[in-house]
């Protein structure tokens, strides 16, 4: 506490006003390296930005090679895999056409496990369906539709 005080009245053995460009240096360091990563790397934008497909497939002892090797038999080799828990493989596809997303659907479903949770968001972020649910609860098939709208995505000659 008492530093603190000292430090409150301006009793403080470092000369914080000649440290001045120094900070600023440091300061501006940290945005340029901030700037450039954004320029070189971009945005990594998830799927609620670019739309697609998302997929929970309760699969014990699945690895992502199973995984990615059953997404590339299934046509849509650039998915994102991810493990969650044991028994949970998390696959994210940029998949936007319904028909084309159930086929890879069933396909995970028959060759890698049941598929717990399904969720297809549009392009404009309007749309998102989602097919199954978690828990002990779950009615697999039930499909939600919700749809919401931001004037700034708005299509006007959608429905």
């Amino acid at each position: 506490m008492k530093t603190l005080r000292a430090l409150y009245r301006g009793e403080s053995p470092i000369d914080f006003p000649a440290l001045w460009r120094l900070a600023v240096m440091g300061s501006a360091a940290i945005v340029v390296v901030g700037l450039l990563s954004f320029a070189i790397l971009g945005l990594n934008l998830g799927l609620d930005f670019e739309g697609g497909t998302s997929y929970e497939v309760r699969a014990p002892g699945a690895s992502v090679t199973e995984a990615r090797d059953m997404m590339a038999d299934l046509g849509a080799p650039e998915a994102r895999i991810q493990l969650v828990d044991d028994d949970i493989v998390l696959i994210r596809s940029d998949v936007q056409d319904p028909a084309r997303a159930a086929e890879i659907r069933d396909g995970l479903g028959d060759g890698l496990g049941p598929v717990v949770a399904f969720e297809q968001v549009g392009p404009k972020a309007r749309d998102v369906r989602c097919i199954g649910q978690h828990g002990p609860e779950s009615h697999d098939g039930d499909v939600v539709v919700a749809r919401w709208e931001r004037p700034d995505l708005a299509d006007p000659s959608a429905p």
